[in-house]
C-alpha cells in the first residue's frame, strides 16, 4: 500500500511540473508575440492620409441594430439585456480596399 501511494505521489509530481513547464513556455510564446510590432505598410497607391470614422455625435454614416448600437458622451456603445442569437456588427457604409485601422476599445 505505501509502494502504491508513493508512485501516485511520483506521477502527481511529474504531472505538475510538466503542467508549470507548458504554462512557462505557454508564457513564453506569448511575451514574444505581444512584443512584436506591425509592419508599416504604405500605400499601394495615391496619397496617405488619416480619417476619422466617427464623428464623436451619432452613428451617421453606419449601419446596425439600432436598438444594439448608440452613442454615449461622445463613444460608440454596444448594449444588449438578452443573449443575441445572431451576427449584430456594425458596419461604416463607407468602402475601403488598403487601409490601417487603430481603435481605443472597452470591453465591459
Amino acid at each position: 500500500m505505501t509502494r502504491m501511494i508513493v508512485s501516485i505521489g511520483l506521477f502527481a509530481l511529474l504531472g505538475i511540473g510538466a503542467a508549470l513547464f507548458l504554462i512557462q513556455e505557454g508564457w513564453a510564446a506569448q511575451k514574444e508575440t505581444s512584443q512584436k510590432v506591425a509592419p508599416i505598410v504604405p500605400p499601394r497607391e495615391g496619397k496617405s492620409e488619416t480619417i476619422q470614422l466617427f464623428n464623436g455625435k451619432d452613428l451617421d454614416g453606419w449601419e446596425g441594430h439600432p436598438e444594439l448600437w448608440s452613442v454615449l458622451d461622445g463613444v460608440i456603445v454596444a448594449k444588449n439585456t438578452e443573449p443575441i442569437k445572431v451576427s449584430t456588427y456594425l458596419l461604416t457604409r463607407r468602402k475601403f480596399s488598403d487601409f490601417r485601422l487603430t481603435a481605443t476599445v472597452k470591453l465591459v
